[in-house]
């Protein structure tokens, strides 16, 4: 994950903490001799979590850590993916809305969904 990911969810969320394993790729957790499998098996074991290495280890993120680690500052929090995945949801919920509207009567006295890509949409037309 990216650090400024990894701050915003450290500053963000409540009483969380942040172990930064540096020079750990992706594939931290195949890694047996890696420095984020003890820290999170510490973690996941521990009776009391304030008492934990693995919570005294972390580090509680601060406003200005996560200033500071954010480029551009906090301004630049437009998440592009953000933005994709809204549109993804308004368009799912406009299809669901048109789904449930009744069909459109022809001319001719059939019913017809009006924009509504029919079985031979694959043909390149529309019903």
């Amino acid at each position: 994950m990216p650090l400024a990911n990894a701050l915003l969810l450290g500053r963000l969320i409540t009483r969380a903490r942040l172990f930064v394993a540096a020079g750990e790729g992706h594939l931290l957790l195949m890694d047996g001799m890696g420095q984020a499998l003890p820290v999170i098996g510490g973690f996941l074991s521990a009776s009391d979590l304030d008492r934990s290495p693995a919570w005294q280890q972390a580090t509680v993120v601060s406003g200005p850590m996560l200033e500071a680690g954010l480029p551009g500052g906090l301004g630049s929090l437009a998440n592009p993916w953000a933005l994709t995945s809204a549109g993804v949801r308004e368009f799912r919920r406009w299809q669901r809305d048109r789904a449930s509207r009744p069909a459109h009567r022809t001319r001719s006295g059939s019913s017809s969904s009006i924009g509504t890509p029919s079985a031979s949409s694959t043909r390149g037309t529309i019903e």
